[in-house]
């Protein structure tokens, strides 16, 4: 009889504690979502007079894991926002150091990568190119 009533205070501790970890597991990922990175061009610059704030627009490309975009966002630019310029593919290990920017620096037609909390932007990586290295090789006849 006791192991009975052990076992359903159990059971109840159980059922009274469910709806605490799903509560933890909607917030996560709530959070991940929140701090979504994206990667686009720029298609607009808009900065306000006398302050290093705006706004810019962005052509999406690529959301979260690789997962193809379409469409435009708008990120607002606050004092917080961090800017940085980056030179070749942004990789998660090991990345590349890069320059510190400003948002003078953005311009149209610019690859970028946001990490952003809704509306603002928390980072952004203004991505150029690597330069390309020419072939010294000639054709043989």
């Amino acid at each position: 009889m006791r192991t009975l009533k052990v076992f359903a205070f159990l059971a109840v501790c159980l059922f009274l504690a469910a709806p605490a970890f799903a509560a933890d597991k909607a917030k996560k990922k709530e959070k991940k979502k929140a701090n979504a990175q994206v990667t686009g061009v720029i298609t607009e610059v808009k900065k306000d007079e006398g302050k290093d704030t705006g706004s810019f627009t962005v052509k999406l490309e690529f959301t979260g894991k690789k997962k193809p975009a379409s469409g435009e966002k708008t990120f607002k630019v606050t004092d917080a926002t961090k800017f940085e310029k980056v030179t070749g593919k942004i990789k998660k290990k090991n990345p590349a150091p890069g320059s510190p920017a400003k948002l003078s620096d953005l311009a149209k037609d610019a690859h970028v990568t946001i990490l952003g909390d809704g509306d603002s932007a928390k980072e952004v990586k203004i991505v150029t190119p690597k330069k390309a290295k020419k072939k010294a090789k000639q054709a043989k006849p």
